[in-house]
């Protein structure tokens, strides 16, 4: 399991960017929606990779570390 996580401060700064009606809710009760969730590590083995930078960017860190814990040859 690959698990993405990000800090408080960078999920409300991704909603305030996307600026989908969907979110508005979210927005307006900042401290209570961010209370309701559940930010910490999944429960069993995983892999964390902070979800900062660039979609390519995440799925590099995805790839350099299964590479490393599976010790599979790099393509490059």
């Amino acid at each position: 399991m690959v698990w993405l996580y990000l800090s408080r401060e960078e999920l409300l700064r991704r909603l305030q960017a996307r600026g989908a009606d969907r979110d508005a809710g979210k927005l307006r009760g900042k401290q209570r929606f961010i209370d309701q969730l559940d930010l910490g590590p999944p429960v069993g083995p995983h892999i964390p990779i902070h979800a900062v930078g660039s979609v390519d960017d995440i799925a590099r860190s995805i790839v350099m570390q299964l590479r490393a814990d599976l010790a599979l040859p790099s393509t490059a």
